[in-house]
C-alpha cells in the first residue's frame, strides 16, 4: 500500500490537468485542458472514465451526490484510487450546491471505506 498522505493525494488529484483533443464534424481540431474539483465533478463523474495520474495511479469518481436543482445543498464525490502497487484506497470530498452559484467543492479530502448496509423500503400494497 502506498504511504502517501491524504493531503498529498488531494493535491495530486486536484492539480491533475486532463487534456482533451479531438476533431469536430467539420474537420476543425480542438484541444482543451481541464482540472480542479469542478472538472472531476461534472465531467469525470458522469462517465465510466478513469484517469492515470503520474505518481499516484488510476483515479475514478465512483459516487457523486447532489449538485442540481431539487437535490438539496449537500454535494460530495467519492474517488477510487488504484495505486501503482495494486493497492486500492477510497476518498471523499464534500461541498455544497446553490442555485445562483452552482456546485462548490470546498471540503478537505478524507479517506473512507466501503460499507454494506441492509436497507428496508416500504411499498404500497394493492392499488393507490
Amino acid at each position: 500500500m502506498t504511504n502517501q498522505s491524504v493531503r498529498e493525494i488531494e493535491t495530486l488529484i486536484h492539480d491533475h490537468v486532463i487534456v482533451v483533443e479531438g476533431t469536430y464534424s467539420d474537420g476543425t481540431a480542438y484541444r482543451y485542458e481541464e482540472g480542479g474539483w469542478h472538472y472531476w465533478f461534472y465531467e469525470m463523474s458522469y462517465s465510466d472514465l478513469s484517469e492515470v495520474i503520474e505518481g499516484l495511479g488510476v483515479v475514478s469518481v465512483i459516487e457523486t451526490e447532489g449538485g442540481g436543482e431539487g437535490e438539496g445543498d449537500h454535494v460530495h464525490m467519492v474517488f477510487r484510487v488504484v495505486f501503482d502497487d495494486g493497492s486500492v484506497r477510497f476518498f471523499r470530498i464534500d461541498g455544497y450546491y446553490q442555485s445562483y452559484d452552482g456546485t462548490e467543492i470546498d471540503g478537505d479530502l478524507f479517506e473512507v471505506q466501503p460499507v454494506e448496509r441492509l436497507v428496508t423500503f416500504y411499498e404500497a400494497i394493492g392499488e393507490n
